[in-house]
């Protein structure tokens, strides 16, 4: 089969197009012939060398994969072969076949394409549990999503409109800002044009019930006085670093009674995590709620995806064996 393998750490140009040994499933797992792949910020940190999973090359990127499966090891049932599935693996999604745990795979419905289902295990699901485990989002309430234009937050702009909260993105630059009004963001800030504080004020004096952040970084106390009494920051990423004084902040808004919660899948178990995707996958082929549209490419073309990736030319980037 062919794979994308990084034999040195760097740039895009090192995602090299190979050919390796088909794999075999072991007891308990299933090989499955991929169809979709997604591409995302923890692919960019595993090529470059940042992932703290895996500090040395050679490796293999990719965690989010949906497609059929097409054998099975000893002790799973042949009735799984040509199951449309999607699951979560810790290496090796972009290849054209990949193995999983058999408890590891969400069933898909037929009408769920596979270049939007493979987003479910990670991107989907995180926003999901952001909202609605960690955060108890309710009817009414008014949520602050950095990062709207990109995976994450355009899943959570989707999930929250469905529940009913309003919803206020934040995006950088014209094709950001109409993508996050696409995802069905009701008001969007445009950070390269002025203060977020003053966008939120003029939307809602109050300050918000919740903000999702990614960022993190020296600027986290600020974004705690845009909430409102009892508002809940749920931090889900450190991409602008540690902050410069977090008790400070927290005290600085101590008559509020605000709050910040960190969030990461990791912290829910296995069988956890595929049921809660597995009802998402449900819900999306319901109609319940629509996740935009990805950006494709063929597998052989990683290099270009993740150079679109990090250019933020799309909110979602899928591989295509």
């Amino acid at each position: 089969m062919r794979m994308i393998l990084v034999e040195a750490f760097g740039g895009p140009e090192v995602l090299n197009w190979v050919e390796v040994a088909d794999p075999a499933p072991l007891a308990g797992e299933v090989l499955v012939d991929i169809k979709a792949c997604g591409v995302g910020a923890a692919d960019v940190m595993l090529r470059t060398g940042r992932h703290p999973l895996a500090p040395h090359a050679p490796v293999r990127p990719g965690n989010e994969v949906a497609g059929v499966v097409s054998t099975v090891g000893e002790g799973v049932s042949k009735t799984l072969v040509g199951a449309r599935v999607a699951f979560q693996t810790s290496v090796g999604g972009y290849a054209e076949k990949v193995t999983a745990p058999a408890g590891a795979l969400i069933h898909l419905p037929d009408n769920l394409p596979f270049d939007i289902a493979c987003a479910i295990p990670v991107t989907v699901q995180t926003a999901h549990r952001m909202l609605v485990d960690a955060a108890s989002l309710r009817e009414g309430q008014t949520v602050l999503i950095y990062g709207a234009a990109g995976s994450v937050g355009g899943a959570a702009l989707a999930i929250a409109g469905r529940i009913g909260a309003t919803t206020i993105a934040v995006a950088s630059g014209e094709e950001r800002v109409r993508r996050a009004r696409e995802a069905g963001a009701h008001h969007v800030i445009d950070r390269s044009k002025g203060s977020i504080v003053d966008g939120v004020r003029q939307i809602n004096s109050t300050g918000v019930d919740l903000i999702l952040d990614p960022i993190c970084g020296p600027e986290l106390n600020e974004r705690l006085a845009m909430l409102a009494p009892l508002g809940q920051l749920v931090l889900y990423g450190i991409m602008g670093g540690p902050p410069s004084d977090l008790f400070g902040g927290l005290l600085a808004n101590f008559t509020r009674a605000v709050s910040i919660r960190a969030f990461s899948l990791v912290a829910f178990t296995l069988p956890q995590k595929v049921e809660s995707a597995q009802r998402i996958a449900d819900e999306i082929a319901t109609g319940a709620f629509r996740l935009s549209e990805p950006l494709r490419f063929p597998l052989r073309e990683a290099a270009a995806a993740h150079a679109a990736l990090e250019k933020g030319l799309a909110a979602r980037i899928v591989l295509l064996p």
